[in-house]
């Protein structure tokens, strides 16, 4: 783990400083076995003891190499597990351009590149290939100026484009050239997706929450105004710039108001439940004027944040109200109508009181005033035919006081004066012959009337006596 979690840098420091210290014992070790023998050595060499101590020295240095290239086989060996098993891809770059090396995750994703034909990195990477180098290829630039490169690449591969992040930095050798870069490959492709689903999903909101027909806005948990669309600024006459992140909510609601509105506000934040989501309030415009609006309030899911709409109905209250007060003034004149209503029953009722004592009193009158007298010409006429006249002078008087013409005038308005005439002389038993001396007309006029009479009470092709039926039904 120790190894493993060794810096990239690091791990190529140690690697080259291994193959420097291997390149100085193999050069040490070839000087040591071309140098002649002097006559001082082999005066030496024929002493035991310096041989061996020679010798001795010799097998340290060869144990000493071989250790050291077991070092470094190990760590070539760390190296080589870390950069395969990094978790992105690494591949590394000649000056030429030419691939050197991959690793696992590279060669995963470039499974057709072989580095060992060291291809060019444009042509390899590329499908189709490109003839020349990527124009934001951080690894040429890399090259160029020995400094560390960063972009985002927009890599053809077959019908898709894939997208990769490469962070390039330079090798040098002992004299500090570049010898070559390092890329760090990241695939973006699928977050790149993402982060493009998510700036059109963003835009799709944004489009959505500038076009309704609502004046909407994002309120924070201290009641600043965030954000509002297009429509409040439309409706409440204030431009966003005045409103986002300068004003609070509670600004644009009337004093008497706010405390409810507050409540409402705190409530969502700890007990949604508890409060409405959508409810009527009253709304201050720029200009002062009250607006009546209906709030519908919701959270914004993982966040104190909430969105209110607005949706201004202030014609529709004023309707309401101007109903209201005609409803009102129904109400109090439907009161007074019946007040009237009373006033004439009692009228109609006096009236028809009046009209009783009326008739009992022309009942009376007649009854005591006129029939005595008529009773006292009856001793007095001698002559038919004035006896007849005060006949029919007595049953007028008797109609009269009587409700036979007041209920056929009622009933059959249709009927002319001298129908009626002749009819309650039909009642009274008289005959055509009978009326017809009396009204001093021909029977023909009075069969005539009859006629009329019959057709206009119904009785028009039918067996019913007229007397009779006058007798029964007036």
């Amino acid at each position: 783990m120790k190894d493993v979690s060794r810096t990239k840098k690091q791990l190529v420091d140690e690697l080259m400083v291994l193959r420097r210290r291997i390149a100085r014992l193999e050069k040490a070790q070839l000087r040591l076995k071309r140098t002649p023998a002097t006559p001082e050595k082999r005066k030496a060499g024929r002493k035991p003891n310096v041989k061996d101590v020679a010798h001795k020295l010799l097998k340290n240095e060869i144990e000493k190499r071989k250790k050291t290239e077991n070092a470094l086989r190990a760590s070539e060996a760390r190296y080589k597990s870390v950069i395969d098993h990094i978790g992105i891809g690494v591949a590394l770059i000649s000056p030429r351009m030419e691939i050197m090396t991959l690793n696992h995750q590279m060669r995963e994703w470039f499974p057709h590149v072989d580095p060992s034909k060291k291809p060019l990195c444009y042509e390899a990477f590329n499908d189709p290939p490109k003839k020349d180098v990527c124009s934001y290829c951080p690894t040429f630039k890399t090259i160029q100026d020995g400094k560390t490169h960063e972009s985002m690449t927009e890599t053809p591969a077959g019908n898709v484009i894939r997208n990769y992040r490469i962070v390039s930095t330079p090798i040098r050798d002992q004299k500090g050239r570049i010898e070559a870069a390092i890329e760090m490959v990241e695939d973006m492709t699928e977050r790149y997706k993402l982060q493009e689903q998510i700036r059109e999903s963003e835009k799709r909101y944004r489009t959505i929450f500038e076009t309704t027909a609502s004046g909407t806005m994002i309120i924070e948990e201290d009641t600043t105004v965030s954000l509002v669309n297009r429509t409040f600024e439309e409706k409440i006459g204030y431009s966003r710039k005045d409103v986002e992140g300068k004003k609070r909510w509670t600004e644009f609601i009337p004093a008497e108001d706010v405390e409810q509105i507050k409540k409402y506000h705190d409530a969502r934040r700890t007990d949604p439940g508890s409060v409405p989501e959508n409810y009527e309030a009253r709304f201050l415009d720029s200009d002062g004027n009250i607006r009546d609006v209906l709030v519908t309030a919701a959270m914004i899911p993982g966040t104190k944040t909430s969105i209110a709409s607005l949706l201004d109905i202030t014609e529709r209250k004023n309707a309401e109200r101007a109903v209201k007060e005609r409803e009102q003034e129904l109400e109090a004149k439907s009161r007074m109508l019946e007040e009237v209503n009373t006033a004439l029953r009692v009228l109609l009722k006096q009236r028809d009181e009046d009209k009783k004592e009326l008739e009992e009193k022309l009942l009376t009158n007649v009854k005591e005033l006129v029939m005595p007298y008529v009773e006292k010409l009856k001793r007095t006429f001698r002559t038919h035919e004035q006896i007849t006249c005060l006949g029919i002078l007595e049953t007028n008087l008797n109609d009269i006081i009587s409700p036979f013409l007041k209920n056929i005038t009622l009933r059959h308005s249709d009927l002319t004066p001298r129908e009626i005439q002749i009819a309650n002389l039909i009642k009274n038993g008289k005959t055509t012959k009978d009326i017809a001396e009396l009204l001093n007309v021909s029977t023909r006029a009075i069969e005539f009337h009859r006629d009329n009479i019959r057709i206009k009470l119904k009785l028009k092709n039918k067996k019913t006596n007229l007397r009779s039926y006058l007798l029964t039904h007036f």
